[in-house]
């Protein structure tokens, strides 16, 4: 079997899941001497995706694919630009070329292009408060089949969102040597934005229900206005879309 192909075929030994997960979808993904188990399931809070190597498994939301297909191609792209890997010039701080990240809910998704002395690859890592992070190492040969396969996951089965519930994209403000974070989620109780404040070694934040949105705005509205700021207080401040650091 060639690098970095599917299979059909499935090990039921390697899995764990609860009694009311139903399966929509399952298969494998062969890159090298590794085979990642990938699965597509639903419970009463919607439809997610299982990718799992040996002890390790990531758990991602249905709404979420879409992005970390979208992610997967950036780095490919990126992949591509770069000399030929060497490992006499490997990056001598840490071996980290490109990072992504990708939030949804409580967890944080971080897609990060490595290389050591064996080649280079992707670094998935799913963290979650109090819970110790979780991480997948594919081959960046097999990234461009692991993208073909989300691709179609997503096609296949949805963002798990209909058109009335897409949210809006991620933004970030940064003020001083602080970073405001402003990311819209949906869970079982409704739509609700988290506005985090993060500084190098510092993390708050709050969540405020979409409910509550036009009265919290009318609140900031109110006491701006009070309080004028100067154009130059303004352009110290920059804005940016989907995680793109100012």
């Amino acid at each position: 079997m060639q690098r970095g192909q599917q299979r059909s075929s499935f090990n039921p030994r390697s899995r764990q899941q609860s009694a009311s997960d139903a399966e929509l979808f399952s298969t494998q993904l062969q890159i090298g001497k590794k085979v990642f188990d990938i699965e597509v399931k639903e419970n009463k809070r919607g439809k997610f995706i299982r990718i799992f190597q040996a002890f390790s498994c990531v758990r991602m939301p249905l709404r979420s694919v879409a992005r970390a297909r979208d992610i997967l191609m950036e780095l490919v792209e990126f992949e591509k630009k770069l000399a030929p890997f060497d490992a006499n010039k490997i990056n001598e701080s840490s071996g980290s070329l490109k990072v992504e990240k990708l939030e949804n809910d409580t967890r944080r998704y971080y897609f990060q292009l490595r290389e050591n002395a064996q080649g280079r690859f992707l670094h998935l890592s799913m963290s979650s408060p109090g819970q110790e992070r979780i991480h997948l190492n594919f081959p960046a040969e097999g990234l461009e089949n692991f993208h073909s396969l989300l691709s179609k996951i997503s096609n296949d089965f949805g963002s798990d969102l209909s058109d009335e519930e897409v949210l809006p994209d991620s933004k970030q403000m940064r003020v001083g040597n602080k970073l405001f974070y402003f990311d819209v989620f949906k869970n079982d109780r409704g739509v609700f934005m988290r506005m985090s404040e993060v500084r190098s070694s510092f993390r708050t934040s709050i969540n405020v229900p979409a409910n509550s949105w036009i009265k919290f705005r009318d609140i900031l509205d109110e006491m701006a206005a009070q309080i004028p700021v100067s154009s130059d207080q303004e352009g110290q401040n920059a804005v940016s879309e989907n995680g793109d650091g100012a």
